[in-house]
């Protein structure tokens, strides 16, 4: 009998003994986890309450389009630099919007003929696309006359 009371105790020390490993390899890791989870899930919430105060950028719809294009217009002429030509050469193709399953965002390219100092057309196209988070430099050629650049413009189309 005293021999079957000694096994008894070693099996459950061999038990106890499993059951730390176990819990040591197994769930204390995941123990673990869950709480940097939670970490993570209080810190995203202080986030979202807080970023209502970040600004959102802005992308215009397309009927503001024409707006943006006169203003690009006017900071040019401001700065004494004369826009001898102004055409859209072309839209975002549908294919991008099937792609982006959400809301579409579209863009136009707009090519601008300038005659000025390269100095200035520089300056005002860097600044341009500074201002405004929408318009892209895509290219610019400069001649001894002036020169011509292409922006992109991106804006969206809140019926898609």
């Amino acid at each position: 009998m005293a021999f079957f009371k000694n096994n008894i105790r070693a099996c459950l020390v061999a038990f106890a003994l499993l059951n730390l490993l176990e819990f040591c390899i197994f769930w204390n890791p995941a123990y673990r986890n869950l709480e940097d989870l939670r970490k993570e899930i209080i810190y995203w919430e202080t986030m979202s309450r807080t970023s209502l105060d970040i600004a959102v950028p802005k992308v215009p719809t397309r009927d503001q389009f024409l707006g943006i294009v006169e203003g690009c217009r006017a900071n040019f002429l401001q700065a004494g630099v004369k826009v001898t030509d102004l055409k859209v050469e072309g839209f975002g193709t549908p294919e991008n919007r099937v792609i982006s399953q959400g809301a579409a965002i579209d863009y136009a390219l707009l090519r601008l003929h300038l005659q000025g100092n390269w100095e200035t057309i520089i300056s005002q196209l860097e600044a341009l696309e500074d201002s405004h988070e929408e318009i892209f430099i895509r290219e610019i050629m400069l001649d001894p006359e002036g020169g011509e650049g292409l922006l992109q413009i991106y804006y969206y189309s809140p019926n898609e």
